[in-house]
């Protein structure tokens, strides 16, 4: 008998939703408002948006639903709200180093525009597998053994991940077009 235990997953819906609307709005954001240094090793990271924006209130409203779906899925309380969103832009080899969003319950990424080669978000577990797992024995990698897992990023998709999930954003090789993705964190009010 095979038992799960453990087990992590991660929420992908496509939220349908006015990208080019969206990909104005971050790229006049990078024109006009400074930006912030979090987990961005290059590119651009705005502030933190205010969620009263009528440019974002679609987006917020599409993300609500997939965060309650998910919580269902997840088998957690529900009643998570929206606690920080904000807009990633990456050009060329503009990358986002390996990190965790301490303090959310729920956190994920909505592609606004994904162009070829442009980086893919990488997963890596903390379970330790690394140390003990010899790649050479291994046939194929699947969910049980492999200590990483990667999700091409596609426009009008969201993901959706356990905030304690370490991740990490790969360079965008493309040398003409950029990357453009909101992020967010959901957490309960008042924590």
């Amino acid at each position: 008998m095979i038992k799960d235990i453990f087990k992590t997953s991660v929420y992908i819906n496509d939220l349908n939703c006015d990208l080019k609307q969206l990909r104005d709005f971050a790229l006049w954001l990078e024109k006009n408002e400074d930006g912030s240094e979090i987990s961005n090793l290059s590119g651009y990271q705005s502030q933190n948006l205010a969620k009263s924006l009528d440019v974002i209130k679609p987006l917020i409203e599409k993300l609500n639903k997939s965060v309650e779906t998910y919580c269902d899925v997840l088998k957690i309380k529900g009643g998570l709200k929206l606690s920080n969103i904000w807009v990633n832009i990456n050009r060329f080899k503009d990358s986002n180093r390996m990190h965790r969003h301490p303090g959310s319950v729920i956190s994920g990424v909505f592609y606004v525009k994904t162009p070829n080669d442009c980086g893919d978000i990488w997963f890596e577990t903390i379970n330790g597998i690394e140390d003990y797992w010899r790649p050479e024995n291994t046939i194929t990698y699947t969910e049980y053994n492999s200590p990483s897992w990667i999700i091409p990023p596609e426009e009008n998709n969201c993901i959706l991940f356990p905030s304690w999930v370490s991740h990490m954003v790969k360079p965008n090789f493309n040398k003409t077009e950029e990357r453009i993705s909101f992020s967010f964190n959901y957490n309960y009010e008042g924590i």
